[in-house]
């Protein structure tokens, strides 16, 4: 038979040991992970750059990302996704994706190197409930020049419904080439 004083002591354990459970699920200290292509390369027209942000354990809180260029820093996004920093209350998100357009024209930017920098939190207790956080620069190139093509000199020889050879060369920074006939 327990006495009043000792049943008393036995519930403050219990809940001081669920108290130190939690805290020590939610206080973990992994960073996100961040995910993208690297590197990027963004020319006259705009480019989707898919990034893709887990947190197992507390999940993902947040996403920044901004691009770093010679003129400063152009924000491109600041998303915060659902969740809850007290456990088991709100649904959260171990994984996320985010497709980010970067337009280098509309942000007036010149061609030249630049640094897509991202920005993760999770909704762990750490840093007084900052999260941790993990940051990844990827180098982005910019670049405006078309791709170059050039033939190559020899003798092109055509005939009416035959066949012809032809040779041409493209610049390093050709994506995609080839031959269209009758189009």
């Amino acid at each position: 038979l327990m006495t009043r004083s000792a049943f008393g002591v036995v519930v403050l354990l219990l809940v001081a040991g669920a108290a130190v459970a939690v805290g020590l699920t939610r206080c973990e200290g992994t960073p996100p992970t961040i995910e993208t292509a690297s590197p990027v390369v963004i020319g006259a027209d705009a480019r989707t750059v898919t990034v893709e942000v887990a947190a197992a354990g507390a999940g993902v809180r947040s996403l920044r990302a901004a691009l770093v260029h010679a003129g400063g820093e152009a924000p491109l996004t600041e998303r915060e996704f659902g969740g809850s920093l007290l456990p088991y209350l709100g649904a959260h998100s171990e994984r996320e994706r985010v497709d980010l357009s970067i337009d280098a024209k509309s942000l007036g930017l010149a061609s030249g190197d630049a640094k897509l920098r991202l920005s993760a939190r999770d909704l762990s207790w750490r840093g007084f409930g900052g999260g941790n956080e993990a940051v990844v620069e990827v180098p982005v190139s910019i670049d405006y020049r078309p791709p170059s093509l050039s033939l190559a000199p020899g003798i092109t020889y055509a005939k009416r419904a035959g066949s012809v050879a032809l040779v041409y060369d493209v610049s390093d920074d050709t994506e995609r080439d080839g031959v269209e006939v009758g189009g």
